[in-house]
């Protein structure tokens, strides 16, 4: 067991000290500055959950907007002369935003698509990156085990 010196206790195997929270975590995944705490054993399905959520409900905005761009775009069939330049103007406007939240909307369903694949396969940030060691068989559970603890472990509540 390694000592922290910051919370003066031994840390368990896959345990860090997270310098924005002041505590250690087990599992510490990262600090998450969106959501405001660490994403840590705990609360690692609960991320990737919301992750995914977001993701892809921001998937109905480039969708929206699709649709709203062929429907101008046979308005601007019929336009008048005078309206032409407005109307491009709007179209415009509209694929540049589809694009924004397309892309937008795409990098967030990646990025829950790569918390779950590391949840279920119980690597941390930290271990992908090589910060810190991979865990050993004996130190990972197996994956029926992990997975029942990611669906239908108990929910811990922090306390500071």
């Amino acid at each position: 067991l390694k000592w922290c010196t910051t919370c003066n206790l031994h840390r368990p195997p896959r345990a860090s000290h997270c310098r924005e929270c002041g505590r250690c975590f087990r599992r510490f995944d990262h600090h998450c500055r969106w959501v405001g705490n660490c994403i840590a054993e705990d609360n690692h399905r609960f991320f990737a959950g919301f992750l995914l959520c977001i993701g892809l409900a921001s998937l109905c905005v480039p969708i929206a907007l699709v649709v709203q761009i062929v429907r101008f775009a046979s308005q601007l069939a019929t336009a008048d002369s005078e309206d032409f330049e407005d109307s491009v103007s709007c179209l415009i406007l509209f694929v540049v935003a589809g694009a924004c939240a397309a892309c937008h909307a795409c990098g967030l369903v990646c990025f829950a698509t790569q918390q779950w694949a590391m949840l279920l396969t119980d690597i941390t940030t930290k271990e992908r990156l090589g910060l810190s060691a991979r865990p050993t068989t004996a130190e990972s559970a197996n994956f029926r085990e992990h997975l029942s603890h990611i669906c239908c472990g108990t929910a811990r509540w922090r306390r500071h």
